[in-house]
Protein backbone atom coordinates (compact mmCIF):
# COMPACT_ATOMS: atom_id res chain seq x y z
CA UNK A 1 0.00 0.00 0.00
CA UNK A 2 0.78 3.21 -0.72
CA UNK A 3 1.25 4.72 2.47
CA UNK A 4 3.60 4.34 5.55
CA UNK A 5 3.63 1.24 7.78
CA UNK A 6 5.67 2.55 10.70
CA UNK A 7 7.04 -1.42 11.86
CA UNK A 8 9.00 -0.23 15.10
CA UNK A 9 10.81 3.40 16.60
CA UNK A 10 12.23 4.60 19.74
CA UNK A 11 10.92 7.91 20.34
CA UNK A 12 12.10 9.93 23.44
CA UNK A 13 9.22 10.28 25.81
CA UNK A 14 7.27 13.50 25.75
CA UNK A 15 8.23 14.38 22.37
CA UNK A 16 6.32 14.16 19.38
CA UNK A 17 7.44 12.65 16.21
CA UNK A 18 5.45 13.55 12.93
CA UNK A 19 5.24 10.69 10.50
CA UNK A 20 4.52 11.52 6.46
CA UNK A 21 2.01 9.33 5.17
CA UNK A 22 -0.06 9.81 1.54
CA UNK A 23 -3.44 10.57 1.28
CA UNK A 24 -4.70 7.83 -0.79
CA UNK A 25 -4.74 3.64 -0.63
CA UNK A 26 -3.31 3.51 -3.67
CA UNK A 27 -1.78 -0.59 -3.80
CA UNK A 28 0.21 -2.86 -5.89
CA UNK A 29 -0.64 -6.74 -5.61
CA UNK A 30 2.23 -9.05 -6.50
CA UNK A 31 1.79 -12.44 -8.21
CA UNK A 32 4.62 -14.29 -8.26
CA UNK A 33 6.15 -17.73 -8.82
CA UNK A 34 9.43 -18.73 -6.59
CA UNK A 35 11.91 -21.85 -7.27
CA UNK A 36 13.27 -22.90 -3.65
CA UNK A 37 15.99 -24.96 -5.85
CA UNK A 38 17.78 -22.04 -7.47
CA UNK A 39 15.97 -18.98 -5.99
CA UNK A 40 14.25 -17.73 -8.97
CA UNK A 41 11.99 -15.26 -8.62
CA UNK A 42 9.12 -14.46 -11.64
CA UNK A 43 6.44 -11.72 -10.25
CA UNK A 44 3.75 -9.77 -11.90
CA UNK A 45 2.53 -6.24 -10.80
CA UNK A 46 -0.70 -5.71 -10.53
CA UNK A 47 -2.54 -2.20 -9.95
CA UNK A 48 -5.77 -4.46 -10.04
CA UNK A 49 -7.00 -7.30 -7.88
CA UNK A 50 -4.96 -10.39 -8.05
CA UNK A 51 -7.55 -13.09 -9.95
CA UNK A 52 -7.54 -15.91 -12.64
CA UNK A 53 -5.85 -13.34 -15.42
CA UNK A 54 -3.29 -12.42 -13.21
CA UNK A 55 -2.46 -15.96 -12.86
CA UNK A 56 -2.16 -16.55 -16.36
CA UNK A 57 0.03 -13.68 -17.18
CA UNK A 58 2.07 -14.92 -14.30
CA UNK A 59 2.02 -18.51 -15.98
CA UNK A 60 3.17 -17.34 -19.81
CA UNK A 61 5.63 -14.78 -17.91
CA UNK A 62 7.39 -18.11 -16.76
CA UNK A 63 7.28 -19.89 -20.13
CA UNK A 64 8.81 -16.83 -22.18
CA UNK A 65 11.68 -16.79 -19.21
CA UNK A 66 12.27 -20.33 -19.33
CA UNK A 67 12.52 -21.45 -22.66
CA UNK A 68 13.24 -24.80 -22.20
CA UNK A 69 11.09 -25.81 -19.88
CA UNK A 70 9.14 -28.93 -19.49
CA UNK A 71 7.83 -29.64 -16.33
CA UNK A 72 5.94 -27.18 -14.14
CA UNK A 73 5.56 -27.97 -10.75
CA UNK A 74 2.71 -25.12 -9.29
CA UNK A 75 2.02 -25.25 -5.10
CA UNK A 76 -0.92 -23.04 -4.66
CA UNK A 77 -3.35 -21.93 -2.49
CA UNK A 78 -6.70 -22.45 -2.27
CA UNK A 79 -7.99 -19.15 -3.61
CA UNK A 80 -11.10 -19.53 -6.36
CA UNK A 81 -9.10 -17.64 -8.86
CA UNK A 82 -6.40 -20.42 -8.39
CA UNK A 83 -9.33 -23.15 -9.59
CA UNK A 84 -11.31 -21.31 -11.75
CA UNK A 85 -12.19 -22.55 -15.45
CA UNK A 86 -10.46 -19.81 -17.33
CA UNK A 87 -7.37 -20.87 -15.52
CA UNK A 88 -7.47 -24.83 -15.58
CA UNK A 89 -8.32 -24.05 -19.43
CA UNK A 90 -5.24 -22.03 -19.82
CA UNK A 91 -3.15 -24.57 -17.99
CA UNK A 92 -4.64 -27.45 -20.41
CA UNK A 93 -3.82 -25.27 -23.36
CA UNK A 94 -0.82 -25.05 -22.35
CA UNK A 95 0.18 -28.79 -22.23
CA UNK A 96 -1.43 -28.96 -25.26
CA UNK A 97 0.32 -26.64 -27.40
CA UNK A 98 3.68 -26.58 -25.77
CA UNK A 99 4.10 -30.02 -24.55
CA UNK A 100 5.04 -28.92 -20.69
CA UNK A 101 3.64 -31.00 -18.27
CA UNK A 102 1.77 -28.88 -15.59
CA UNK A 103 1.19 -30.14 -12.22
CA UNK A 104 -0.55 -28.20 -9.69
CA UNK A 105 -0.76 -29.01 -5.87
CA UNK A 106 -2.94 -26.97 -3.80
CA UNK A 107 -2.09 -26.29 -0.60
CA UNK A 108 -3.86 -27.65 2.45
CA UNK A 109 -6.06 -24.89 3.66
CA UNK A 110 -5.25 -22.56 6.45
CA UNK A 111 -1.50 -23.18 6.04
CA UNK A 112 0.10 -20.14 4.83
CA UNK A 113 3.55 -21.85 6.47
CA UNK A 114 3.50 -24.42 3.78
CA UNK A 115 3.47 -21.45 1.22
CA UNK A 116 7.57 -20.67 0.55
CA UNK A 117 5.79 -17.54 -1.62
CA UNK A 118 4.53 -15.78 1.60
CA UNK A 119 8.16 -15.77 2.84
CA UNK A 120 9.39 -14.60 -0.18
CA UNK A 121 6.45 -11.99 0.68
CA UNK A 122 7.48 -10.99 3.99
CA UNK A 123 11.33 -10.79 2.58
CA UNK A 124 10.60 -8.67 0.24
CA UNK A 125 8.37 -6.07 2.31
CA UNK A 126 11.57 -6.35 4.81
CA UNK A 127 13.93 -5.42 1.69
CA UNK A 128 11.52 -2.72 0.41
CA UNK A 129 11.34 -1.02 3.45
CA UNK A 130 7.45 -0.41 3.35
CA UNK A 131 8.45 1.71 6.35
CA UNK A 132 9.84 4.36 4.37
CA UNK A 133 7.67 7.69 2.94
CA UNK A 134 7.27 7.89 -1.13
CA UNK A 135 5.51 11.21 -1.52
CA UNK A 136 4.77 9.55 -5.67
CA UNK A 137 2.83 7.21 -6.44
CA UNK A 138 4.90 6.24 -9.26
CA UNK A 139 8.17 6.49 -7.48
CA UNK A 140 7.29 3.48 -5.11
CA UNK A 141 5.59 1.54 -7.87
CA UNK A 142 9.16 1.63 -9.71
CA UNK A 143 10.80 0.63 -6.57
CA UNK A 144 8.97 -2.34 -6.41
CA UNK A 145 8.77 -3.21 -9.81
CA UNK A 146 12.54 -3.06 -9.77
CA UNK A 147 12.95 -4.95 -6.72
CA UNK A 148 11.24 -8.02 -8.10
CA UNK A 149 12.39 -7.55 -12.11
CA UNK A 150 16.27 -6.79 -11.16
CA UNK A 151 17.16 -6.66 -7.59
CA UNK A 152 16.05 -9.87 -6.55
CA UNK A 153 17.94 -11.76 -8.75
CA UNK A 154 21.17 -10.47 -7.44
CA UNK A 155 23.55 -12.81 -5.45
CA UNK A 156 23.11 -11.07 -2.17
CA UNK A 157 19.18 -11.61 -1.86
CA UNK A 158 19.68 -15.12 -3.81
CA UNK A 159 21.97 -16.38 -0.53
CA UNK A 160 19.80 -14.64 1.85
CA UNK A 161 16.71 -16.19 0.30
CA UNK A 162 18.38 -19.86 0.49
CA UNK A 163 18.91 -18.90 4.45
CA UNK A 164 15.54 -17.17 5.04
CA UNK A 165 13.38 -19.74 2.93
CA UNK A 166 15.51 -22.70 3.08
CA UNK A 167 15.44 -25.81 0.53
CA UNK A 168 15.25 -28.54 3.42
CA UNK A 169 11.79 -29.67 3.42
CA UNK A 170 10.20 -32.65 5.26
CA UNK A 171 7.32 -34.73 3.85
CA UNK A 172 5.11 -36.27 5.93
CA UNK A 173 2.82 -38.92 5.20
CA UNK A 174 -0.91 -39.24 6.78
Amino acid sequence: EHNVKISYGWIKKGTNKNIKTNTGRRKINVNGAYNPLNQNVICIEEEGTINQDSNIALIDKIIKKRKKLTTLFLFMDNAKYNKSKAFNEHVEKIKRLKRIQIKIIYLPTYSPNLNLIERLWSYAKKHLLVNKYYEKYALFRQVITDFFEKNINENHHINNLKQSIGRKFQIIEA
